[in-house]
């Protein structure tokens, strides 16, 4: 039988030393290749100029579409399905006014929970929108080509529906603006 104590009998320090050279090699290859992708993918002079592939890992990088409404929304719908499960389990094996309230409720509270979180995501895709819009001449994303950079700012092709006149009815007092925007501090 081989005699296995010389194994154990190596200091950790030197099995470590090996592990750590290596991470401090990777760390330096990680640090390399992040500045490469910075200046090829971050730097805003190079953001419209891909397309295809390069695109989208631009986009990616860039965190123009986020992953995690992708992934609230599998979540959400595996907690609900196992709620309802776990409430048919539990009519079966205990008690059926448990099971049943498990069944009714928990999807009820799970769809307000989730619907909460995803507010922020909506919040943020319309302060994107607004801000696109008010950079002055940008179109919304909905329905619009993107302006090629260089070009002459181009009209919108849109033909857009007159009001109808306001039959003696007094239009609600409207918020002052500024150039900016809509001031909510009412500066004149």
């Amino acid at each position: 039988m081989n005699d296995l104590s010389s194994l154990y009998s190596m200091n950790s320090s030197y099995l470590n030393s090996g592990t750590l050279s290596w991470y401090i090699v990777g760390g330096v290859l990680a640090l390399i290749g992040a500045i490469v992708v910075g200046i090829i993918f971050i730097r805003s002079e190079n953001r419209g100029r891909y397309t295809g592939l390069m695109k989208r890992i631009s986009a990616h990088v860039n965190f123009e579409r986020f992953i995690i409404p992708l992934i609230l929304k599998f979540l959400y719908v595996f907690t609900v399905l196992l709620a309802v499960i776990n409430g048919i389990i539990t009519i079966f094996t205990s008690s059926f006014w448990s099971g049943l309230l498990m069944i009714v409720i928990a999807p009820i509270l799970i769809r307000m929970t989730y619907e909460l979180i995803m507010m922020l995501f909506s919040i943020h895709n319309g302060i994107m929108e607004t801000n696109r819009l008010l950079r002055g001449g940008a179109q919304p994303s909905s329905g619009w080509t993107q302006q090629p950079r260089g070009s002459a700012p181009q009209q919108y092709s849109r033909q857009m529906r007159r009001p109808e006149p306001a039959q003696e009815e007094m239009p609600p007092e409207q918020p002052r603006h500024y150039p900016g925007g809509y001031d909510p501090m009412h500066r004149s």
